[in-house]
């Protein structure tokens, strides 16, 4: 079975940000969640996953700093940190 979170087929750029990141994978999510975090743990976006590949996220309206991206898949998670200019 191929794994896309263990492989690295999944891109998050660019990072770090000024308005939107961009999701990418070279398989695609066929049923997923996507949520966005602030430091104190708030979720401040969040998304449905399927049978993606591409995704574009605007966080214009977000102030700047830290944040983490988290992506549950099959039964599998994914963090990364991203940081708005």
């Amino acid at each position: 079975v191929n794994n896309f979170f263990d492989t690295n087929e999944l891109l998050i750029y660019p990072n770090p940000f000024t308005a939107s990141i961009t999701l990418y994978t070279k398989q695609e999510i066929k049923n997923g969640t996507l949520n966005i975090l602030n430091m104190l743990g708030e979720k401040i976006y969040s998304d449905e996953l399927k049978n993606i590949s591409h995704e574009e996220i605007n966080l214009a309206s977000q102030p700047t700093g830290f944040y983490f991206l988290k992506i549950k898949s099959g039964g599998q998670l994914f963090y990364r940190k991203i940081i708005k200019q």
